[in-house]
């Protein structure tokens, strides 16, 4: 009688080697970082924006006083930072952008001490998240963006300080430079 198929040992060889080559083979075609880079600067432009509107209506409804969001002190103000004795001094009613990393949990790391209209302290950030936030004091932007993306300026949310009375801060996202 002739023999078909294969034996049982020849059959475990196989998915062995073919298991061995999938674990080494499969990272270099799924690249998850690039999702999960885009996926953690669309959760703090969330971020950005909420904390951004929680603070608005906090100072809409007790004007002239500070207000205390996550242990961080709001003080409104007319565009006269000297008036302000808050952490996070507000302009025309919403909050300044080198607080806004300390309203979202994370500490700025702009290193300029003479920043327009800073007040107060910052926030804490885990080390090693590889996320920075940097003030630009010439435009009030603050950019919080990945530096272990590929492009981190293109994996970025960036907020711009409101330019006058109910205009709202301009919040934008990009994470084209998020993916490999």
């Amino acid at each position: 009688m002739q023999q078909r198929g294969f034996t049982l040992i020849e059959l475990i060889i196989v998915i062995v080697i073919l298991g061995v080559l999938a674990v080494t083979a499969a990272p270099r075609f799924l690249d998850l970082g690039g999702n999960a880079r885009s996926a953690a600067m669309q959760g703090i432009f969330g971020a950005v924006q909420s904390s951004t509107q929680i603070a608005r209506a906090a100072l809409l409804i007790q004007p002239n006083q500070t207000v205390s969001i996550e242990g961080v002190t709001v003080q409104f103000f007319d565009n006269d930072p000297s008036t302000s004795t808050g952490d996070a001094p507000a302009i025309n009613g919403y909050p300044h952008a080198e607080e806004m990393c300390a309203l979202i949990g994370l500490a700025a790391q702009d290193g300029n001490t003479a920043a327009a209209n800073q007040v107060g302290t910052i926030g804490t950030q885990v080390a090693g998240d590889n996320i920075s936030c940097n003030m630009n004091g010439t435009t009030n932007a603050i950019t919080i963006r990945d530096d272990r993306a590929p492009e981190p300026d293109d994996c970025s949310v960036v907020y711009t300080e409101s330019t006058a009375a109910n205009v709202a801060p301009v919040v934008t996202l990009d994470v084209t430079g998020c993916q490999a």
